[in-house]
C-alpha cells in the first residue's frame, strides 16, 4: 500500500493589524462620548455649534431667497395698508404654476412603472455572465425601491416639488438595524448645514443636520443609553416643555490621539451645546494603510444625496430655483395686478366733495341699489352741494406690461402653453407641435439631466449599503420568486436530453422510469452579487425624453412619413403606441392569414414563372442552334405557370373553406339568414373545387399536349438536318464527277488565249 502524504491543514489567516484592530474597535463603539472627560466633550460641543454657525452665516443670502420662493409658490397674502387699509391683495401664481409644471413632468419620468433601476455592463462579457448578473442586480434594486422602501416614491414626489422652487434638496439614506432595511427621508429645505463656498458635497469638510426632538423621545433615547443621560435644557421631563433642536454633524475629528482625523457623526444641542453621542462614520473595509502600516485615508461613510435644478449665479453650492427667478418679476406682476384692481375699485364706487351745510334726513350717505333718501334741501341745492370726481380706472399701460411680464415669467419657466395642452385654437402639424416642445423644453431638460445624474448617485449609494446588509435569504427569494430556478439534471447537471451538454459520469435509468427532479434553489451571494465593477448604475427613465406629449408628436410625424411610403407603417404604428404607453403591443399587431398568405406566394410565384418565360423567350430570339431546347424550356416554364395559377386557385378554395367554417360557427344560433349564408358559401366552394377538377385536367391534358409538340418538334428537327446532309453530299459528288470536264474547258481556254496573245488563265479546282 503507498504511502499517504498527511493532509495538509488550512493556512492560518493573518494576523490583523494593530492599526486595522484599533480602529474597528473604535468604528464598533455604540457611543464614544461615555468614555470623554467633561471638559473634551465641552470643547467638542462648542466646536461644532461654532463651526455650524460659520456654515449658516454662509447660507444667509441663499436662505432668504429660498423663503422668499416658498412664500411666493404658497401664495401668501400680507396686509396692505396702502393706499387704504384692506387694499386689494391679489397673488398672480407664476412660481406656484411653475413649480407644478416641472413636477407634472419630472416625477411621471422618474417613476414609470415598477423598473426603475437599470445595471449596465462595461468592457467584455464574452459568455454574458455579467449581463446576467446587471439583470438580476437591476431587478432587485427595481423591486426594493417600489415595494420595500414604502416611502422612496413618495419622497421622490415631494423632491420634485420643492427641488425647482428651491434650487437645492437633500435626501438621507441609510440602513435603520429596528426596520431591518434601508430608509430614505427629505431633508426639508435649508435643515442641512453646509458651506455655500464648498464645490461639492462630497469635498465638504462638514455638513450639519438640523433634527428636532420632543422631551419624550429624548428620554427614551437617554434611557437606552443610545444619549449620554444628562439634562440637556431645565425641565427636560415635563410633557409641556417645547421640543428641542440638535445638531447632528458629520465631520473629521480625532478620536483616538493619533493625529489622524476619522470620520464620525457628533450629536450636540444647539442650545447649551451639550454633547449627546459621538459614533465612528467609517467601518474597518475603509481603512487604507500606507507601507509603514499607518492610516494613509479613512472613506467616510454617505448618508447624503444632493440634487440641484440650477446652478448658482454667483458659483456658490447652493442651486438656484424660481423662488430667485421669478421672485421680481412676481412681485411686479402682483403690484400691477393690485393698481388695476383698486383703480377698478375706486371707478366703480365713484367719489367726491358734499357740502359742508347739506343733510340728509337720518341714515348714511351711502346708497343701496333702488334706495332713495330724503335731504333738506331742494334740488338745485343739491346739486351745488354735491361735486363727484371721475376716476378714469385702470391705465391701459399697465395692461401692456402686464402682458410683457407674465410672458417674460413664462420664457424662464418653460411654461409654455402647447406644454399645457394649449394651442390658442391653431391647427399645428406635428413638426411644429415639436419644435415648441422642443424650445419650450430646453430649460427643462437640463435640469432633468441634473436630476438623474443626482439619482445615479443615490442609487450607488444604496447599492453600496445592500452588499453590507441584504441577506442570502431575501436575495435568492426573490429571484426564485419572479424567475424560477433551472432545472437541473438527475446527477446535478444539466437537463437529460440536452445535445450539448458533456457526459456526466455513469449511465442513468430513463428518464421515464424516474420521478422528476426538485428545483435546484438559486444561491447568489449578495456581496458578489453587489459588487459592481466594470458595470454602471443609473435610473431606467431618459432623462432626453420626459413627457409621453413630446413623444407622441414625435410618433405623429413617423405615421405622417409611413403614409408617404417614407418609412414602414407597421414601425412606426408601433412606435405610435409606445408613446401613448400602450401595453402588451405585439398581441395587438395582426395576424397573418394562411390562406392569404398562401395566395400571396402563388400570386408571387406565377409572376416569377412569367418573368422567367419571358427571359426564355428572348434567349430562344438569339439562338439558332438550339431551337429545340429553346422551346422545350419554353413549353416547361408554361407548365410551371400553368401550376401557379392552380395554387391561386386552390388558395381561393382555402378561403372559401374558411368562410364556410365561420359560416357555421354562425349557424349555432340557428338563424335563418345565416343558414342561407351557409348555403351560398358551400355552393361557392363547390364550384371552386370543379374549377380546381377542370384545371386539373385541362393542365394534364395541356401538359401531354406540350410534351408531344417538343418531341414532334424535335423529330422535325432531326429529319430536317438529315436532309440537309444528304444534300450537301449529293452536291458535293456532283462537283467531283464534273471536274475533268471543266478541266478540259481551262485547257481549251488556255490554249485559244495563246494562240491569239492572251493572258492564261488558271483552271479552277
Amino acid at each position: 500500500m503507498l504511502n499517504q502524504a498527511p493532509a495538509m491543514e488550512p493556512a492560518a489567516p493573518a494576523p490583523e493589524p494593530p492599526e486595522i484592530a484599533r480602529l474597528r474597535a473604535i468604528s464598533k463603539n455604540p457611543n464614544l462620548a461615555a468614555d470623554m472627560d467633561e471638559m473634551d466633550l465641552a470643547r467638542i460641543g462648542d466646536l461644532v455649534v461654532r463651526e455650524y454657525q460659520i456654515d449658516l452665516d454662509s447660507m444667509k443670502t441663499w436662505k432668504s431667497r429660498m423663503e422668499r420662493g416658498i412664500k411666493l409658490a404658497a401664495l401668501e397674502k400680507e396686509e396692505r395698508d396702502y393706499p387704504w387699509p384692506k387694499a386689494a391683495n391679489v397673488k398672480y401664481p407664476l412660481v406656484t404654476t411653475a413649480v407644478l409644471m416641472f413636477n407634472a413632468k419630472a416625477y411621471p419620468a422618474v417613476v414609470n412603472g415598477d423598473r426603475i433601476v437599470r445595471v449596465a455592463v462595461h468592457g467584455a462579457d464574452p459568455d454574458g455572465a455579467k449581463a446576467a448578473k446587471a439583470q438580476r442586480v437591476g431587478a432587485h434594486m427595481s423591486w426594493q425601491l417600489t415595494s420595500k422602501i414604502v416611502e422612496w416614491e413618495e419622497e421622490t414626489d415631494k423632491l420634485l416639488t420643492l427641488l425647482p422652487l428651491v434650487g437645492t434638496m437633500f435626501r438621507k439614506t441609510w440602513y435603520d438595524p429596528a426596520w431591518q432595511r434601508v430608509r430614505c427621508r427629505n431633508i426639508l429645505p435649508g435643515k442641512l448645514v453646509i458651506n455655500d463656498r464648498v464645490t461639492s458635497l462630497q469635498d465638504a469638510p462638514r455638513c450639519t443636520e438640523e433634527i428636532t426632538k420632543y422631551p419624550a423621545e429624548i428620554q427614551e433615547k437617554r434611557r437606552s443609553g443610545e444619549w449620554l443621560d444628562v439634562d440637556y435644557v431645565e425641565s427636560i421631563g415635563d410633557d409641556s416643555s417645547p421640543p428641542q433642536d440638535f445638531l447632528e454633524q458629520h465631520r473629521r475629528m480625532d478620536l483616538d490621539g493619533d493625529g489622524y482625523d476619522e470620520p464620525c457623526i457628533v450629536t450636540v444641542h444647539a442650545v447649551t451645546k451639550k454633547v449627546a453621542r459621538i459614533v465612528a462614520d467609517f467601518t474597518a473595509s475603509d481603512v487604507t494603510l500606507d507601507a509603514k502600516g499607518k492610516v494613509a485615508s479613512i472613506r467616510r461613510g454617505d448618508y447624503f444625496t444632493a440634487f440641484h435644478f440650477m446652478p448658482s449665479l454667483d458659483g456658490g453650492f447652493h442651486s438656484t430655483g424660481f423662488g430667485l427667478l421669478l421672485g421680481d418679476i412676481s412681485d411686479t406682476i402682483n403690484t400691477i395686478i393690485n393698481l388695476m384692481v383698486d383703480a377698478g375699485h375706486m371707478a366703480s364706487l365713484g367719489g367726491g366733495f358734499i357740502g359742508s351745510d347739506f343733510r340728509l334726513k337720518g341714515g348714511s350717505q351711502r346708497h343701496r341699489p333702488g334706495e332713495w333718501k330724503l335731504a333738506s334741501s331742494s334740488g338745485a341745492a343739491i346739486k351745488d352741494s354735491i361735486v363727484p370726481l371721475t376716476f378714469p380706472g385702470p391705465d391701459a399701460t399697465l395692461f401692456e406690461l402686464l402682458g410683457l411680464l407674465i410672458e417674460a415669467g413664462k420664457e424662464v419657466a418653460s411654461v409654455k402653453d402647447v406644454l399645457q395642452g394649449e394651442t390658442g385654437g391653431k391647427q399645428m402639424t406635428a413638426t411644429a407641435t415639436i419644435a415648441l416642445i422642443e424650445q419650450g423644453m430646453s430649460q427643462f431638460t437640463a435640469a432633468y439631466k441634473r436630476v438623474f445624474r443626482s439619482l445615479r448617485q443615490e442609487l450607488a449609494l444604496i447599492a453600496r449599503i445592500n452588499r453590507e446588509t441584504v441577506s442570502p435569504e431575501e436575495y435568492n427569494r426573490f429571484h426564485d420568486e419572479v424567475e424560477p430556478a433551472p432545472q437541473m439534471g438527475h446527477n446535478g447537471g444539466p437537463p437529460m436530453g440536452d445535445p450539448m451538454a458533456p457526459p456526466a459520469g455513469p449511465a442513468m435509468p430513463s428518464p421515464e422510469m424516474m420521478p422528476p427532479p426538485p428545483p435546484q434553489p438559486r444561491i447568489y451571494d449578495p456581496r458578489e452579487e453587489y459588487d459592481l465593477d466594470g458595470m454602471d448604475i443609473t435610473p431606467v427613465a431618459d432623462p432626453q425624453s420626459v413627457t409621453r406629449m413630446q413623444e407622441a408628436a414625435k410618433a405623429q410625424v413617423l405615421m405622417e412619413m409611413a403614409e408617404k411610403g417614407m418609412v414602414d407603417q407597421g414601425e412606426a404604428s408601433k412606435r405610435m403606441l409606445e408613446a401613448v404607453s400602450v401595453a402588451d403591443i405585439n398581441k395587438l399587431a395582426p395576424k397573418p392569414d394562411p390562406a392569404a398568405q398562401a395566395m400571396m406566394e402563388a400570386e408571387l410565384a406565377e409572376k416569377q414563372a412569367h418573368a422567367a418565360l419571358m427571359g426564355a423567350q428572348a434567349q430562344a430570339e438569339g439562338m439558332e442552334g438550339s431551337q429545340g431546347e429553346a422551346k422545350m424550356q419554353e413549353l416547361m416554364l408554361k407548365a410551371r405557370i400553368a401550376e401557379a395559377t392552380l395554387g391561386i386557385k386552390q388558395a381561393e378554395l382555402q378561403m372559401r373553406q374558411m368562410e364556410m367554417a365561420q359560416a357555421q360557427q354562425e349557424m349555432g344560433m340557428a338563424q335563418p339568414e345565416r343558414a342561407a349564408k351557409v348555403d351560398l358559401t358551400r355552393a361557392q366552394t363547390a364550384k371552386t373545387m370543379s374549377d380546381i377538377q377542370i384545371d386539373h385536367a385541362k393542365l394534364g391534358l395541356e401538359a401531354e399536349r406540350q410534351q408531344q409538340e417538343a418531341e414532334r418538334g424535335s423529330a422535325e428537327l432531326g429529319l430536317k438536318a438529315s436532309a440537309q446532309a444528304t444534300d450537301a453530299h449529293y452536291r458535293e459528288r456532283e462537283m467531283e464527277a464534273a471536274r475533268p470536264e471543266r478541266e478540259a474547258k481551262v485547257g481549251l481556254t488556255q490554249a485559244q488565249a495563246k494562240a491569239a496573245g492572251k493572258p492564261k488563265l488558271a483552271a479552277k479546282k
